[in-house]
């Protein structure tokens, strides 16, 4: 487990309705077992510049949410940092 800070310039939130209907894409494929689509619409996002971007967790269905931050795609400025690291308890 992991605690980090995070300062991103671009990201594109796709738990809003709005921005999945620009991205033609639903909540059911972005936490579906195919990946492809979700693949296919990262390297679209890529293309526009977008850091990092806020959706659903299908590990924690229906209310996980998760950021995922595009490392190679950092702007200046822009930073994630690790505050501290620590053991999972299951």
């Amino acid at each position: 487990m992991a605690e980090v800070k995070v300062r991103l310039r671009v990201v594109v939130d796709l738990t809003d309705p709005a921005t999945r209907r620009r991205y033609d894409i639903d909540e059911e494929t972005l936490t579906a077992e195919d990946y492809r689509p979700c693949q296919q619409l990262r390297r679209r996002l890529e293309t526009e510049g977008v850091e990092g971007i806020w959706t659903y967790s299908r590990a924690d269905r229906p209310a996980g949410r998760h950021l995922v931050v595009l490392l190679a795609q950092l702007k200046k400025g822009s930073k994630v940092e690790v505050v501290r690291t620590g053991s999972i308890n299951v």
